[in-house]
């Protein structure tokens, strides 16, 4: 009796550690919110939340991107958030520039990523095209971009099987995803 009280109590266990090790995905509402952090907040509020950065890229000018994992890019400029950028990194090729992310270490938990509840990585093109229909934008055959609360927003496209540049008429997904968070829009 004692043997079978330990083994349902070993199963229950494991699925209680399978529920919570579940990938949830980090959420970003245009304007208002960045995985639970108001677009205001310093980047040591994210480093608390998200944990320290696996590396600080210099970038242009004032900005700098603290890289989480490979697929995670926070880019401030000061003190002020300007950028998220994300990636679906898994199978990411060369000829899109990104390819060097697969050999920065994966941070787990930071794979899923969802924009206003209805942009998700790897999402079929079509699918995150009508999601954006209703907006002012245009689209290429890589990418598209979109203002929303007069901020743009970027997505990249790429190949189902590869991540890497689709040949035409081949189904893509979305692959990357930029949020701006008070740019300065030229009119």
């Amino acid at each position: 009796m004692a043997t079978k009280t330990i083994l349902k109590r070993a199963v229950l266990f494991s699925l209680l550690l399978s529920c919570l090790s579940a990938r949830a995905e980090l959420q970003v509402y245009s304007r208002s919110n960045v995985f639970g952090l108001a677009p205001t907040a310093s980047p040591a509020d994210f480093a608390m939340t998200l944990g320290q950065p696996s590396a600080e890229l210099p970038l242009h000018g004032e900005r700098r991107g603290l890289l989480y994992g490979n697929s995670l890019m926070l880019v401030f400029e000061g003190d002020r958030l300007r950028e998220v950028r994300c990636w679906l990194v898994p199978r990411f090729t060369g000829d899109l520039y990104l390819g060097w992310l697969q050999e920065v270490p994966a941070r787990a938990g930071l794979e899923g990523f969802v924009l206003d509840d209805r942009l998700r990585l790897g999402m079929p093109r079509e699918e995150a095209e009508s999601a954006l229909a209703a907006l002012e934008g245009a689209a290429d055959q890589h990418s598209a971009v979109a203002i929303k609360h007069g901020q743009p927003i970027w997505l990249g496209f790429g190949s189902a099987d590869s991540h890497g540049q689709s040949e035409d008429g081949e189904p893509q997904v979305l692959v990357s995803l930029t949020v701006h968070f008070d740019a300065r829009l030229a009119r």
